[in-house]
């Protein structure tokens, strides 16, 4: 585990991100909860309440080492 669930709120409040309780364990099993949520400003995903699908893109832009992670499909190739 990570952090302190006191540390995580901390860190949340810094986005003005808050958490429900149905995702209390999942944030204490991130082993760098702190990168996981500073990656709420990038992905413009500051201020409210935080869903698993925001966790889900956050988790993934920090394993993906920034890139964005709600990209537009690929087109087919036509103009």
């Amino acid at each position: 585990m990570g952090e302190s669930w006191t540390d995580i709120v901390a860190h949340l409040r810094g986005q003005r991100l808050l958490a429900p309780q149905s995702l209390q364990e999942r944030l204490l099993s991130l082993s760098d909860p702190k990168s996981v949520i500073e990656a709420a400003a990038a992905l413009n995903l500051s201020g409210g309440m935080l869903t698993a699908t925001m966790l889900d893109d956050m988790v993934a832009h920090t394993q993906d080492g920034g890139a964005p992670t709600t990209a537009v499909p690929p087109s087919s190739g036509q103009v």
